[in-house]
């Protein structure tokens, strides 16, 4: 079952009920003042709410047990007070909450309340009473989100976990929460124990009390807590407040701090490299050794071989600004600036575990960060512009981080050349040079995730050249040629990503294509939304005969594309017909300027998809096209809507 097309349906006790089914959807639809929730799950299993607007429900998405099901690219806002706008509870399990924008919510923007197994990643939450409420759950995983507060509705606390075990909080932003950034606690009887909660890589800034806290709320116990890695700025109290010796503590940095940089009581282990200046108290922290890593001026090409903090600019580096030459090191720019020309501004080679980071600026060099076959290593929070070549460039290696970066302005925004199991996160990459990306993969990456990043004004926004089982999610491109392209490799996912066109500066023009697959097998396009490109919506092409592998098996379902200039879906209408076995399956094509849908391979299979207010067709599909049936078309130029395949 679908529910689909922009009505509203509002004034009810519940907008949509879905009730013990299976792998039906919700999408497009805008609920509005529901007096219990605009849309509710009940059970069942694999059903998706997907780029709904939910606006004045008590509650705007209720998951209410089932599993599999999926939240993905929806609006929620100004919620009763007591309320939250995506709620995930009674036994609900595997549910996927991605990309969705939270704003005014009274309890909280994203509830689990017995939820497990549950992934909430790559959401955007605003002046809601807490960002993120778990309450109890296990083995959920809280990474990759944009939590803040301002004055409308003041933000009390960014995450918050109440019990559990297995939890997973990582790679997140808060900024000007009024209570707490990051919270762990548990309340027994009524919840379990807080028990081997991971808190990892995440940035809290301007915290009204303290960023961090494990058990300052709560009389139960929290065990087997590892906080690392993490980042504490310009908290109220303490950087991080640790008040549970089964805690480990080992590799976070804090500054100016109004009180402590971390305090901890009596056993709490210290796994060393923690960092603290700035902070209140002269002692910078208690309960584990802080170093502060604070150095005299250093010289151009200097080697590192321990944790280091800036305290002061280096300039006019000819061959290399900073080199990380040991294993485990961090280097904190606090907030200076690395300048060229030519060269490399920070590179480590070889080495396992280093961290780059620091809101400082690193520019007018060939490359501004690079890690060569690093493993486990992390560069976040700096500003990389006007370098020559490339902002961050990862070269082989395994496991890296590229975390809530500014780039803009050099060729390659962000780029990994090879490698595995890369991480690119909470970016931000504008303004690269004509025939640039803002971020790229090539020379056999693999298994990387590219996840809630914003890239503008770019000739291509994310560019897969020779990546496979990589996973591209939750990003937003504006104002770039291609928004996503996929070529040479296979077993890409394409997901949840917001791409909209618009004019460009010169020498740039305004998005042409939204996202265009044209080589590699196995590749994945779903649940984006592709608003106004110059040309086609999505592509699906054989750009080249002589490519391997050649495009087949694609898959492209549960997208929306919105006025396009040309077609809104495209099977090879650019280049010889090459493609093979490509499915599409419930997508959303709307005021194209030619086609919703043109279909020009006959290994095509067409189902399930709605084609609305098109110029010419809403599907045109040639002789020998699979109609795997419930295609819908209406308000089309053409009077017969489609041909080739039978629509309602």
């Amino acid at each position: 079952m679908r529910v689909t097309g922009a009505g509203l349906i509002h004034r009810f006790g519940t907008a949509v009920r879905l009730t013990k089914t299976t792998g039906s959807s919700v999408d497009e639809v805008t609920v509005a003042d529901s007096d219990t929730a605009g849309i509710a799950v009940v059970g069942g299993s694999a059903d998706t709410v997907f780029h709904v607007t939910a606006r004045n429900d008590f509650e705007g998405i209720h998951l209410q047990g089932g599993d599999h099901h999926q939240v993905v690219l929806n609006t929620v806002s100004a919620n009763d007070i007591d309320a939250s706008g995506i709620v995930a509870d009674g036994h609900t399990t595997r549910v996927r909450i991605v990309g969705n924008n939270v704003h005014g919510t009274g309890f909280a923007g994203v509830f689990l309340s017995g939820a497990d197994h549950t992934v909430v990643e790559a959401n955007r939450i605003t002046d809601s009473g807490r960002g993120v409420f778990v309450f109890p759950g296990s083995h959920d995983r809280i990474s990759d989100n944009r939590i803040s507060g301002r004055p409308k509705r003041l933000t009390s606390d960014g995450i918050v976990f109440s019990g559990g075990t297995g939890n997973i909080i990582d790679h997140n932003v808060i900024d000007r929460p009024t209570g707490d950034g990051i919270a762990l606690s548990s309340f027994p009887p009524k919840g379990p124990a807080a028990v081997d909660t991971v808190v990892r890589s995440n940035v809290v800034r301007r915290a009204g009390r303290d960023a961090f806290s494990v058990r300052t709320s709560g009389p139960g116990p929290v065990r087997g807590t590892r906080l690392t890695g993490n980042r504490a700025e310009r908290s109220g109290d303490d950087g991080f407040d640790v008040r549970s010796a089964m805690t480990t503590v080992t590799g976070n940095i804090a500054r100016s701090n109004k009180d402590y940089g971390i305090v901890a009581v009596r056993g709490v282990r210290n796994g060393g490299h923690n960092l603290a200046s700035g902070n209140g108290r002269r002692s910078q922290c208690t309960g584990v050794s802080c170093r502060t890593g604070l150095v005299a001026a250093l010289r151009c090409g200097t080697t590192l071989r321990r944790d280091t903090t800036l305290t002061a600019n280096l300039s006019r580096c000819r061959r290399t600004g900073l080199i990380l030459g040991a294993d485990g090191i961090t280097l904190d720019l606090n907030a200076h600036t690395i300048t060229g020309p030519g060269g490399t501004g920070i590179r480590a080679t070889g080495r396992r575990g280093v961290h780059i980071t620091g809101s400082g600026l690193i520019h007018h060099f060939d490359t501004a960060v690079a890690l060569t076959k690093t493993t486990g290593s992390q560069v976040d929070q700096v500003t990389v512009a006007d370098n020559e070549t490339g902002g961050v460039v990862v070269t082989g290696g395994s496991a890296d981080t590229v975390f809530h970066v500014t780039a803009r302005n050099q060729f390659d925004g962000i780029q990994l050349q090879g490698g595995d199991r890369h991480r690119v996160a909470l970016n931000t990459v504008s303004d690269s040079t004509p025939d640039a990306s803002g971020i790229e993969l090539d020379d056999r990456t693999t298994r990387a995730r590219i996840v809630g990043n914003d890239v503008r004004h770019t000739q291509f926004g994310i560019v897969l050249f020779g990546a496979d089982n990589t996973v591209v999610q939750a990003n937003r491109m504006a104002e770039t040629v291609v928004g996503v392209f996929v070529r040479f490799r296979s077993h890409n996912q394409v997901s949840a990503n917001q791409i909209s066109g618009g004019p460009l500066p010169e020498p740039l023009d305004e998005t042409m294509v939204g996202i265009a697959v044209s080589s590699g097998i196995g590749n994945i396009v779903e649940h984006n939304v592709v608003t106004r490109p110059a040309q086609d919506g999505i592509s699906v092409s054989l750009d080249d005969p002589r490519l391997l592998p050649r495009t087949a098996g694609t898959v492209v379902r549960s997208n929306v594309v919105r006025r396009a200039a040309r077609d809104g879906f495209a099977v090879d209408t650019e280049g010889p017909v090459g493609t093979r076995g490509t499915v599409l399956s419930g997508n959303r094509g709307e005021r194209s300027g030619d086609d919703g849908f043109d279909v020009r391979n006959a290994d095509t299979t067409v189902t399930g998809n709605v084609a609305r207010s098109n110029k010419d067709y809403g599907i045109v599909a040639v002789r020998g096209v699979r109609d795997g049936g419930h295609n819908h078309a209406s308000g089309n130029g053409k009077r017969a809507q489609c041909t080739g395949v039978r629509c309602s």
